[in-house]
């Protein structure tokens, strides 16, 4: 991906080491819409962990609920609480 910043130079982006969401994104994704590809998207968020948070995203009704999946921890939950809303 590439993004153009305050000199117009595109510059790609790696997922791991700096994400475009932090240019772009002014907001928060509501659980109840969020799409898979918007999931994969998010910071530290791998293609299998995204498919197990969109499988299990209408069963979560709080931040806590995501510590139920496999492969979240207290670290990743506060992750989500940046991208992430109810």
């Amino acid at each position: 991906m590439s993004v153009y910043l305050f000199n117009f130079i595109p510059q790609t982006l790696e997922k791991d080491k700096i994400s475009s969401k932090e240019y772009i994104f002014t907001g928060k994704y509501s659980l109840k819409t969020i799409s898979l590809k918007e999931i994969n998207d998010l910071p530290s968020i791998s293609d299998k962990l995204a498919l197990k948070i969109y499988k299990y995203k209408a069963k979560v009704r709080s931040f806590d609920d995501f510590m139920k999946i496999k492969g979240i921890g207290a670290k990743k939950v506060e992750m989500l609480k940046s991208y992430i809303d109810f």
